[in-house]
């Protein structure tokens, strides 16, 4: 192997290598390990030497709206160097909120009810205020529960909404609520909004075969919201239609491949995915006596399973694996950034291998597998290990995108199926909501699993 480089520069602040901020200034502190340092430079600007190794660069100009590309060169008295590159985006827009904010604008609903509201900004947002409570948003939308004043007529939610360069807004959604002199009109033709979802008081809607052992209540459509399939004890989660952005955005360029279009993508029929990756307690509870696992352990996912052998596992229970399209959908969870975590993904966020690939030799001592299921936080739509511990086999075969929008695709039969969310021996750039990989149906190795969806009429 090839020995690391040194000196060795570690970021220190700002904490990310890309960087957002509304300031034309930022201060800039790394670590650096080296016993017979001669310099560490920004561009050419000598940086100050600090305590415990620390060099800084104070009031560092970036007189770009947009990108603003920095390196900093670290130089031992053996001319051996390292560079860091950064990129730090100056953004000074404030969010605005978008017409496609839901309830929709002049929505009556009922006095003193609750409200589910879902803002939408015009861009990725850290936080919403409203009435002092602080919401954090999910890309760049953010839930949250309103109450209708007791009195009628119009009222409205206002509030502040922060993006992640730190730029501040006010915003407010004008609504109303029936007042007793006042009718309310007829709906007209075209689309009308039903307001905020309803609990569904009749017991909630099962697939055939299927239980509702917590007693979940029903989803939008009357499907209840969490369900477990007996067989196996799999416990799914009902994934709502919608319509999201599949692909990567060309500001997505770390581990980035060509066939990342991004493109409007619609889902219309509602469908169950399983909360987490199929263990290998759940896999042998319909398969007995089968362990093709190398990594073994009741609670880790079933691994070292072919295209074939997980397509057959989830006919055997009723089910079906994904589309590459419903894996995608699910994993991003209303997050429109590189994961569904944010920007980054650390290695106590999932099971993945840090900045490179696992290797056999040079890795050997360190851990190794993938971990039990659930040990890492699950998304916002409640799924776990979206990102990393297995890459997850899906159902249709690998192809270029569309460039046109499309509504529930389905990938070509084809030798080679999609393999998505990446996995324990990959890098977290190949842990990406966009990324795409691809494997013949018969392949399999200890980084690959899969798990089951049920998609509903």
């Amino acid at each position: 192997s090839v020995p690391a480089l040194e000196p060795k520069i570690t970021l220190q602040q700002p904490v990310s290598d890309k960087f957002l901020t509304k300031e034309k200034k930022i201060n800039l502190v790394v670590r650096v390990e080296d016993q017979n340092l001669e310099s560490v430079l920004l561009g050419g600007r000598d940086m100050q030497a600090g305590a415990d190794s620390t060099w800084h660069a104070d009031q560092v100009d970036l007189p770009n709206e947009g990108p603003n590309s920095l390196t900093i060169t670290a130089k031992d008295k053996a001319n051996q160097t390292q560079s860091l590159p950064l990129t730090v985006t100056r953004d000074t827009d404030p969010p605005k909120l978008l017409a496609e904010s839901e309830p929709t604008p002049g929505t009556r609903f009922d006095l003193g009810t609750t409200v589910q509201a879902r803002l939408v900004f015009s861009e990725n947002i850290a936080a919403v205020i409203v009435d002092g409570k602080k919401t954090v948003a999910i890309g760049a939308k953010a839930a949250l529960s309103v109450q209708v004043p007791t009195s009628g007529g119009d009222w409205k939610i206002t509030g502040t909404a922060r993006d992640l360069a730190g730029n501040e807004a006010p915003f407010e959604l004008k609504l109303s609520s029936p007042a007793a002199a006042l009718p309310v009109p007829e709906p007209g033709p075209g689309p009308v909004n039903p307001g905020p979802a309803t609990v569904v008081e009749s017991s909630p809607k099962l697939p055939a075969g299927f239980e509702n052992p917590d007693k979940s209540p029903a989803g939008k459509d009357g499907w209840a919201k969490r369900i477990r399939e007996p067989k196996s004890g799999i416990e799914f989660v009902l994934i709502e239609p919608g319509a999201f952005d599949m692909g990567s955005p060309p500001k997505e360029s770390d581990g980035k491949i060509k066939d990342e279009l991004l493109h409007k993508v619609t889902i219309t029929k509602p469908f169950y995915m399983a909360e987490c990756e199929t263990t290998q307690l759940q896999y042998r509870n319909v398969i007995p006596k089968a362990s093709p696992s190398k990594f073994k352990g009741d609670a880790r996912p079933v691994e070292s399973v072919t295209w074939k052998q997980a397509d057959e596992f989830c006919q055997k229970i009723g089910c079906e694996l994904p589309t590459e399209a419903q894996w995608e959908y699910a994993c991003r969870a209303g997050s429109t950034q590189a994961f569904s975590t944010g920007s980054t993904l650390g290695v106590d966020q999932a099971r993945q291998n840090g900045k490179y690939a696992w290797d056999i030799v040079q890795d050997s001592g360190k851990v190794k597998g993938p971990a039990d299921v659930k040990s890492f936080k699950p998304n916002d739509w409640k799924l776990w290990d979206m990102h990393g511990n297995v890459a997850e086999w899906c159902r249709d075969g690998y192809a270029p995108y569309s460039s046109s929008p499309v509504s529930d695709p389905v990938g070509p039969s084809a030798k080679e199926l999609n393999l998505r969310g990446g996995g324990w021996m990959q890098p977290a750039t190949e842990c990406r909501s966009a990324n795409r990989d691809k494997w013949g149906a018969t392949e399999k190795d200890e980084n690959t699993g899969f798990r089951c969806v049920k998609t509903l009429p």
